[in-house]
């Protein structure tokens, strides 16, 4: 199931309709605190300090296997031109 959105995927899980999901920690800590979801383990290459309990993918099943989450900011090709002007101002083009 593809899901539109973090918050999706929590309510889905949180309701038994999705059984395992990678999420990252913006979603992930809060409602695990929560105790709205139970992480079973990290796609990190070491253990999150704050879940120093949860081991690592690497840990737990498969050793190869690691990730790392980017995020970045994107946008469209052609922007309003004062929206344009500022971007060019402050960063490269693309």
């Amino acid at each position: 199931m593809a899901c539109q959105s973090g918050a999706q995927t929590i309510t889905l899980a949180s309701s038994g309709s999705i059984k395992v999901m990678a999420l990252g920690a913006t979603m992930g800590v809060p409602n695990t605190q929560a105790g709205i979801i139970c992480p079973i383990a990290t796609l990190n290459k070491t253990r999150i300090p704050k879940f120093p309990d949860v081991p690592t993918v690497g840990e737990a099943v498969f050793p190869l296997l690691e990730s790392q989450w980017y995020s970045g900011i994107s946008r469209p090709h052609k922007l309003p031109a004062y929206i344009e002007a500022k971007w060019k101002k402050h960063w490269r083009n693309c």
